[in-house]
């Protein structure tokens, strides 16, 4: 899991967390993303528990 900080069109400061993954239906790597407003260690596992749902569900 990696995150990028980027300012949203209201001005406020935010964090994309991303997750890359090997499709095994495909055999091709897929990226999922999810926007969160902290990066500290709590959010980070926030992120990584939401990421790992929207693997599981694609």
């Amino acid at each position: 899991m990696w995150h990028e900080q980027f300012t949203n069109k209201h001005n406020q400061t935010q964090y994309r967390f991303y997750e890359k993954y090997k499709d095994p239906y495909t055999d091709k790597w897929k990226r999922v993303s999810v926007v969160l407003n902290k990066n500290g260690k709590q959010s980070q596992k926030e992120a990584q528990r939401l990421l790992n749902e929207r693997i599981e569900r694609s």
